[in-house]
């Protein structure tokens, strides 16, 4: 199989016909020599080392391209029970049991209403806290889950946004917690959903401001027990850790993992749907017709639902559903 190129040059462009000229260059190596109909240089290499491949290494290959994969698991984390949380604490908002864990741990811990109220503690004179965590607030009730979406958007945002702008702050580190916005458990619901978009938001702040925002979610179907809470202020001193999740008594955290092959290989049964209706995004592109028309010969898909921006005026568009039975999706107009 090739191996490594070395020497390559192009000489000429545009030959609809070469011939092509091998030669030794070594004893696992071969020169080549490219030329157009009329003996013109096209391509010279001066080296293409080879390397001999069994068919085993090649059947290896293809079952071993999980390999390159990765998943994000939650996995548990302990810190030393040793650890002393030393120096002043601030609670803003409700209290999930963290501020008795920093005493219990040795540390100091106020509560404030929000925010402002943190400042404005500031301003008196008060000692500016080396941790400060921050609930995001309750659903209201409602049913809307796009309205309580933005409630909390809206809260976590303007609080980030005030913090920012506090410059006695920038030493500090803020812990924002949530409930339930998270699935860190196989088969468990993000029972928290209009806290979810919270953990986007602040991880693309944890980006723009490394070491200063901290992510912690709590199960919404219990309290954090007294051993848990004492569990997550030991991992928070320890600052070794941006994302924490707690299940139970057990602190976890995200870790990339290989995905591990299944024993049923998915490409082996060929058809992915039965029946149903697969959405390909972008439709108008050219790597979106060859994805189509991937899943229709590969795959046995039956029905394609073609998205792009500009609908079915989006050329290429046509042609990527020529053949099958295919929908083009009308543009929703200009995003606000």
């Amino acid at each position: 199989m090739p191996f490594a190129w070395s020497g390559v040059r192009l000489h000429a462009s545009g030959a609809s016909v070469v011939r092509v000229r091998l030669t030794r260059a070594g004893s696992d190596a071969v020169a080549l020599e490219v030329a157009d109909a009329a003996g013109q240089p096209v391509v010279s290499i001066e080296s293409l080392a080879l390397r001999p491949v069994s068919a085993e290494q090649l059947q290896g290959a293809q079952t071993g391209r999980y390999d390159s994969l990765f998943q994000l698991d939650w996995q548990p984390v302990a810190a030393s029970a040793s650890v002393v949380a030393g120096g002043s604490w601030a609670v803003v908002g409700p209290d999930a049991g963290l501020g008795e864990a920093v005493v219990r741990a040795g540390g100091s811990c106020v509560r404030y209403a929000d925010v402002p109220a943190l400042i404005t503690a500031l301003d008196e004179g008060v000692a500016i806290p080396g941790t400060v965590v921050l609930s995001c607030p309750a659903s209201s009730g409602d049913s809307d889950v796009a309205a309580g979406v933005g409630e909390s958007l809206s809260f976590v945002l303007a609080a980030v946004q005030r913090w920012l702008d506090e410059e006695r702050l920038v030493a500090s580190r803020l812990v924002v917690a949530t409930c339930g916005a998270v699935a860190p458990v196989a088969g468990e619901d993000v029972a928290g959903l209009v806290q979810a978009p919270v953990w986007g938001l602040l991880r693309s702040v944890q980006t723009e401001n490394p070491g200063r925002f901290l992510l912690l979610d709590h199960d919404p179907d219990h309290e954090i027990s007294p051993a848990a809470a004492d569990a997550v202020v030991r991992v928070l001193v320890a600052g070794e850790e941006s994302q924490l999740a707690v299940r139970g008594e057990t602190v976890l955290v995200p870790r990339l993992s290989r995905v591990v092959k299944p024993a049923t290989d998915p490409e082996a049964s060929g058809r992915l749907v039965s029946g149903g209706t697969v959405l390909v995004t972008g439709a108008s592109g050219v790597l979106a017709g060859v994805v189509a028309r991937h899943l229709v010969a590969g795959h046995g898909v039956e029905h394609l639902l073609l998205a792009s921006r500009r609908g079915s005026d989006a050329p290429g568009i046509v042609a990527v559903g020529a053949d099958r039975e295919s929908r083009p999706v009308p543009p929703a107009g200009p995003r606000p």
